[in-house]
Order: structure tokens, then sequence, then C-alpha cells
């Protein structure tokens, strides 16, 4: 069976994470140019009609194509894109938010990739990360003080996330004051802030938002120490919470009490 056949047989099968990595397996031993755009074509509206939570992780190596400067259509078939210890430049950021190509990702991930302001600045100009429900940005050497992250939150790319990662990044009480006049931070499930310079005076800034649909909410990591963790305890808007991680914050008996 030649491949272009076997993806065939493979687009027949129900969908799953784990069809779709023997899917892009497959598109990746197609070396014909002409073969490979026609493959990435039959595969496109078969992906789009499976259900949008079941991951399709890009390859590393596709979106390492897209950075060289290089086509990579495949990425239409993606909806999640993790990278993780990359130095991103302002320019690799600037490649990935103005690429087409992933207008269907839901879910990005850039974990150590040292993009710093100007990187968060090209991805808040991003006219395709329109989808976005998962955001995780952690160790991205930026603060929450800078024109970049203030474009960042009143961008269109953050409007629908539920899911926001920002640990390992200094913001600090200023920050979490820019965090807290997000206008949809109503909207968030899942808030990671571990590590992010967070004491019991950036926390009383946070908890003034309305965080009445958040979920988890983790502030391992940093120094709100008992006055924080007391704070938490009195926020009625905290209601829907079932998840709290307070790590290495110097918190006592009476502040867990």
């Amino acid at each position: 069976m030649n491949l272009e056949r076997k993806l065939s047989s493979l687009l027949e099968e129900p969908p799953s994470s784990a069809l779709w990595a023997r899917i892009n397996k497959t598109l990746d031993g197609i070396n014909h140019r002409t073969d490979f755009a026609r493959a990435v074509e039959r595969c496109d509206p078969v992906l789009r009609s499976w259900p949008v939570t079941i991951e399709r992780e890009a390859p590393e190596n596709w979106v390492k194509d897209l950075l060289a400067g290089q086509s990579a259509p495949q990425l239409r078939l993606t909806n999640l894109v993790h990278l993780q210890d990359i130095r991103l430049s302002e320019q690799d950021v600037r490649l990935l938010a103005n690429s087409s190509d992933l207008a269907q990702v839901w879910h990005l991930s850039l974990v150590r990739c040292w993009f710093l302001d100007a990187g968060l600045h090209a991805l808040a100009a991003s006219p395709h990360f329109t989808k976005l429900t998962h955001l995780a940005l952690d160790s991205g050497g930026f603060g929450l003080t800078s024109a970049a992250s203030e474009a960042l939150f009143r961008s269109r790319v953050v409007e629908r996330v539920r899911y926001l990662v920002l640990n390992q990044n200094l913001l600090g009480t200023p920050g979490l004051e820019q965090l807290a006049r997000w206008r949809n931070i109503h909207r968030v499930k899942h808030l990671g802030l571990q590590g992010t310079c967070v004491d019991s005076g950036g926390l009383a800034k946070l908890v003034t938002s309305n965080l009445s649909e958040l979920e988890m909410l983790n502030l391992n990591g940093n120094r709100i120490g008992d006055a924080g963790a007391e704070l938490l305890a009195r926020t009625a808007g905290l209601s829907s919470l079932l998840g709290l991680l307070l790590g290495g914050n110097q918190v006592a008996h009476a502040g867990i009490r």
C-alpha cells in the first residue's frame, strides 16, 4: 500500500489523538511536493469535521519549517502548538502569529521560550490566533506592566481564553493589577501564576476582579503569606474554586485555617 492509499484508509477511522499521530507520520513520509500538497488538501476537510476537543498537536519539525521561512501548509491541519526550551526571537513569534495556517489553533503553549516583551507584542498583533481557549506563556521573560502586555490583553488573541498560564514571569503587584483589569478575566477557569512575584498586596488587586468562573488557581512559589491566604478565604467571589496551590508561600497553619 502506497502512502496516499494508506492515508485515505486512515481518514476513514474513528477520530482520536492517536490516529492523528499516525496521520502526521504518514504525511511526513510523502516526499514529492505535489503529492504532499494533494494529501494535505485531502486531510483538511476530514480533520475539520473532527470534534474540536481531539488534540492535533503540530509536530515540532512542522513548526520549525515555518520558523525557517519554509512553506508549511500542513499546519492548517493542527489545533495545538506546543514549543518548549526553544528561544524565540521577535521575528519567530511574528512568523507564528501571522501564519494563516495556524488559524484553527485553540491551544498555544510556549514554555521557556524567552521571547520577551517584543515577542509578546508580536503575538498580540496576530490576526489569526482568534480561537485560542488555552494560552500558556511560561517563562517568557516578560512582565505585565509593559505596553506589549497591555496590547495582549486588549487584543482578540485572548478574547476566548479560559485557561491562562503565566508562570515564571515577572508580574508582581503591577502585573496583577493589569490582569485584574482584563475585560475577560471573569471567563477564566484555570489561572497559573506560579513564581510570578505575587505578594498579598498583588493578590488583593487580583481578587477585586470577577473570578466567579475560576476553578483552579496556582500560586505556588510566591510570597502571599498568611495575609494572602486569609484574603483568599474571605473572598466570596471564588465560589467556583475547586483547586488552590499555595506551596512555597510561607503560609503558616493559621493562614491555612
